[in-house]
């Protein structure tokens, strides 16, 4: 389901909630139809993913005059990557603020209480592995990797990961 449609689902009853980056929140309207948001603690490295992707296809781009190829590539690559991440960033705490003004619960999942989530998540965890597996790609490599990932990251990334609910 696209993201646009989910303030429509659940207001429908089709969904019960969904699991989206507070800078989501507004833009699609969701705190409008749910009474409750859940957060993990901010200072417990966590991974969550928000993918914007800004992409040409190459034969096009390289029809381009040089002036126009110019801007696209002074407009791309890490230094977008790098701006977008600060809006998102920038974007968390007008978003929250919406669904606290709205009245709507955000409960923030302690730190102490992540490693029981962890734990009861373990399952799907070691089902994706031998899924990639399956896939003959080596999916405790990549878990491995998107941890290492995770802990090289964790001092630059503060934000929470957010899930909003109806009940």
């Amino acid at each position: 389901m696209p993201v646009t449609g989910l303030a429509d689902a659940i207001g429908k009853g089709v969904l019960d909630g969904a699991m989206v980056p507070w800078e989501v929140v507004p833009a699609v309207r969701v705190h409008e139809v749910v009474r409750y948001h859940t957060e993990t603690d901010s200072s417990v490295p966590a991974m969550y993913t928000a993918v914007f992707l800004l992409a040409m296809n190459k034969r096009a781009y390289d029809d381009l005059p040089a002036d126009l190829k110019g801007v696209i590539d002074r407009n791309s690559g890490a230094a977008l990557s790098a701006q977008a991440g600060r809006i998102w960033d920038e974007a968390t705490a007008p978003a929250r603020k919406l669904a606290v003004d709205r009245g709507n619960t955000v409960y923030v999942v302690p730190a102490t209480e992540l490693a029981g989530w962890q734990r009861a998540a373990r399952p799907v965890i070691v089902e994706w592995v031998a899924d990639m597996n399956r896939r003959k790609l080596n999916g405790d490599a990549l878990l491995a990797d998107a941890r290492a990932m995770i802990a090289r990251n964790a001092p630059r990334t503060k934000q929470p990961v957010a899930s909003t609910h109806k009940n």
